[in-house]
C-alpha cells in the first residue's frame, strides 16, 4: 500500500483488525498498517509490533520449526506498551478460602504461601510445582485481558511446569511475552490448527531434554505433546493434551484416555510420568475403560478427593460462558505414575484451584479453573 492510499478492508480483515486492536491495544490505523504489511498474518503482526527477539519452539522432532521472531527494521520500540506496575491484586482459592498477592508478594493463606517460593529454593527442596489450565482460547472476547492475567498468576506463583490447553497463536505470542523466563513448546503442527496444547518450563529450575507429539484418535486435531525434563536428579516424562469435546463423543475420548495410559505405562521406568490436561472426561467413563492402570494415579483422589478441589468447570462459580443451564464437571485431572524401584520418584503432595476471581472485564481468565500442584521428592532408598 503506497503511503497516502485509504486501505479498504473485507469483512474478515475487519474482524482480524479488531483483534490485533483488542489484543495490543493500537489504533485501527496503525494496525491496517502492520496487518497490511504482514500480509494480514496476526500473528506475525503482533509479534512486529511488540518489538520481540526470541524464538518459539513449534511442533514435535518430526514437525520441529523453530520460528525467530527478530526486530524488523524501522520498528518502534514498544516495551513502554506493556509495563503495567499496577497493584491489581491477584487471587486465588485453596480448599475455600480465598487469599490474596500483589506481584511480588505472597498470599497469607498457609497453602498458597507453602506454594510461592522461590523456584531455586523448591528445587533444592525437592519440590516441583506444576499448573494445568485449559486457558479458552477459543473466546475471543477480553482475549487479551484475560490472557495477560494468565501471565501474571504463572508470574506470581512462578510453577516449574505450566500444562496449557486451547492455546491461540496469539495468546502464543503474548505468553512468550510476558513470560521470558520459561522455554515454550507447543502441540501446533499445522498452519490451519486453530487452538493447541503447549508445555511452558521454567529455564531456572527444569532442564528441557526432549519432546515430540503423538497422535491420537480425534476428529478435532488434538493430540499428546510429550516432553522430558530433568527435575534436579529427577528424570520426569510431562504430558498435555485437550480430550475430545462435549458428551457425544465419548467413544473417542475413551479411546484418547486408553491410549494416554498406555503411553504413561510404556515410558521408561527410572522417569516419572505426570499427564495434567482438560479431559473432558466423565467418571463412567473412567470406569468403562477398565479404570486407572496400574501405577497410575489419580492425583486429586490420591489427596483425599477434596470437594473444593473437585470441579474445574464450574458455572456456578464462573459466568465466562452464558449458558442457561448450570452444571459442575470435573474435567481437568492429573495422573502420575512414579518412577520404577531404584529410582528417584515425585508424589503429589497438594493441589489448589487457581483463577477463580474475576477481572476488570468482570469475567475470569478462562472458563476453566487452573490445577495448581506440588510433588515431592521421594528419594529411593
Amino acid at each position: 500500500m503506497e503511503d497516502g492510499e485509504e486501505l479498504h478492508l473485507t469483512a474478515d480483515q475487519e474482524h482480524i483488525a479488531m483483534v490485533f486492536c483488542e489484543v495490543t491495544e493500537a489504533d485501527l490505523e496503525v494496525a491496517k498498517h502492520i496487518l497490511d504489511s504482514s500480509d494480514w498474518q496476526l500473528k506475525t503482526a503482533i509479534a512486529f509490533y511488540y518489538d520481540q527477539n526470541r524464538e518459539i519452539v513449534i511442533g514435535g522432532e518430526e514437525h520441529a520449526a523453530v520460528i525467530c521472531l527478530d526486530k524488523p527494521a524501522g520498528a518502534a520500540h514498544t516495551d513502554s506498551i506493556l509495563t503495567d506496575d499496577s497493584d491489581d491484586d491477584i487471587r486465588y482459592i485453596d480448599s475455600g478460602a480465598v487469599g490474596s498477592a500483589h506481584r511480588g508478594q505472597c498470599s497469607e493463606t498457609q497453602s498458597v504461601s507453602a506454594v510461592h517460593v522461590t523456584p531455586e529454593s523448591r528445587n533444592a527442596s525437592g519440590q516441583l510445582t506444576l499448573l494445568s489450565w485449559n486457558v479458552d482460547g477459543l473466546d475471543e472476547v477480553d482475549l487479551a485481558e484475560r490472557t495477560k492475567a494468565v501471565a501474571d498468576i504463572i508470574n506470581q506463583l512462578c510453577p516449574d511446569v505450566v500444562l496449557l490447553q486451547e492455546v491461540v497463536d496469539v495468546s502464543c505470542v503474548l505468553y512468550q511475552r510476558y513470560l521470558p523466563q520459561y522455554k515454550l513448546v507447543s502441540a501446533k503442527v499445522e498452519d490451519f490448527q486453530q487452538y493447541f496444547t503447549c508445555i511452558l518450563l521454567r529455564n531456572c529450575s527444569v532442564k528441557y531434554s526432549y519432546h515430540y507429539i503423538e497422535d491420537l484418535p480425534t476428529i478435532m486435531l488434538r493430540n499428546l505433546l510429550v516432553a522430558e525434563v530433568m527435575f534436579g536428579d529427577v528424570k520426569v516424562h510431562l504430558l498435555t493434551a485437550h480430550l475430545e469435546s462435549m458428551k457425544g463423543h465419548s467413544e473417542t475420548r475413551k479411546s484418547q484416555l486408553k491410549q494416554i495410559f498406555n503411553t504413561m505405562k510404556s515410558l521408561p521406568q527410572d522417569s516419572t510420568v505426570i499427564y495434567g490436561g482438560d479431559t473432558n472426561l466423565r467418571d463412567a467413563e473412567v470406569v468403562a475403560v477398565g479404570g486407572l492402570p496400574d501405577g497410575v494415579r489419580d492425583v486429586w483422589m490420591e489427596l483425599g478427593s477434596d470437594s473444593a478441589t473437585q470441579y474445574t468447570w464450574d458455572l456456578y462459580r464462573n459466568n465466562n460462558l452464558a449458558v442457561k443451564f448450570k452444571s459442575r464437571c470435573r474435567f481437568d485431572r492429573l495422573f502420575v505414575r512414579g518412577s520404577g524401584s531404584g529410582f528417584n520418584s515425585l508424589t503429589p503432595h497438594s493441589l489448589v484451584l487457581t483463577g477463580t476471581n474475576k477481572l476488570g472485564c468482570g469475567r475470569h481468565p478462562s472458563d476453566h479453573w487452573g490445577l495448581l500442584t506440588v510433588f515431592k521428592l521421594s528419594p529411593y532408598s
